[in-house]
């Protein structure tokens, strides 16, 4: 794993700020997918941003109908949230049926959501071309 520079801003606008003005920095949320992408040798970020201590847990209806969902949002709180059940059943479902065993503690929405799927293993050491960028997809 190649070193990094690891960094806790105090606000959501430091962590933008951060990340758009530091090449090489990533968000860093939950990190299941991040931890095993460093691992792996498949994410060589230079900065972390840990945005975990910030307040993005919440789930917030917004006027044109559509939902904003905090990046650091729990997949199994995101699941259970009523307009979430109500309005999209099968993201609901799928939040809840997608973790892995594995991990101790359920992984922010964002995390999952936007990054390379489990499959990518150290078998493989390359994630599906479909993935995008792993890494830098998660944005508070």
């Amino acid at each position: 794993m190649r070193p990094f520079a690891y960094e806790r801003p105090a606000t959501a606008e430091e962590a933008v700020a951060l990340v758009a003005t530091r090449p090489g920095a990533v968000f860093l949320g939950g990190g299941t997918n991040l931890v095993e992408h460093l691992r792996l040798g498949i994410a060589r970020p230079r900065v972390l941003v840990d945005v975990t201590g910030l307040p993005l847990d919440t789930v917030e209806e917004i006027p044109d109908g559509g939902l904003r969902i905090g990046a650091t949002v729990r997949n199994a709180d995101l699941a259970a949230h009523p307009v979430v059940r109500e309005r999209y059943p099968v993201v609901s479902q799928a939040l809840v049926s997608g973790g892995r065993p594995s991990c101790a503690t359920p992984p922010p929405w964002a995390g999952i959501s936007c990054s390379a799927p489990a499959a990518c293993t150290s078998r493989t050491r390359t994630p599906p071309a479909t993935s995008g960028n792993p890494v830098r997809a998660v944005r508070p």
